[in-house]
């Protein structure tokens, strides 16, 4: 059995905190409990039912990078799909970042921009992890 070495297992727990954050942020802001002006980048001011189904597909989204950094964590042998994936988490965070910086609103450049600079950085630890790198520890089945 293969487990990861301590700085993997808290950059993933990181990403992923981060990320289901973020899924009830999305939840909060379709059922109306939180405005909509902390999201998408300060554009829209009013709460529509077109932005709830988006903050639901974001959600969703979230939700599958969460499953993407998890299994390319702590699979021993995780496929090439989940390899590529947690590349391209770790990209669009990168890129998420750079929009929230961007963004009109306080919340969402600083808040946001720092959560989501700090989920970009633990998942391009996670991305780069690899079993043949000595970063896994081998641990024999009792």
């Amino acid at each position: 059995m293969f487990t990861l070495s301590s700085k993997h297992k808290i950059a993933a727990c990181t990403a992923f905190s981060v990320f289901c954050f973020y899924v009830l942020i999305q939840f909060a802001v379709a059922a109306r409990v939180l405005p909509v002006t902390i999201l998408w980048v300060g554009v829209y001011d009013d709460w529509t039912p077109q932005l709830a189904l988006a903050s639901l597909l974001g959600a969703a989204i979230l939700l599958g990078m969460s499953y993407v950094i998890h299994q390319r964590a702590y699979r021993s042998d995780p496929s090439r799909t989940i390899r590529v994936l947690a590349w391209v988490v770790a990209t669009y965070m990168l890129l998420n970042t750079a929009g929230n910086l961007a963004s009109k609103t306080v919340i969402e450049r600083y808040v946001s921009g720092s959560l989501t600079a700090i989920a970009s950085v633990a998942s391009f630890i996670v991305a780069s992890n690899s079993p043949s790198s000595g970063e896994y520890l081998d641990i024999p089945d009792q």
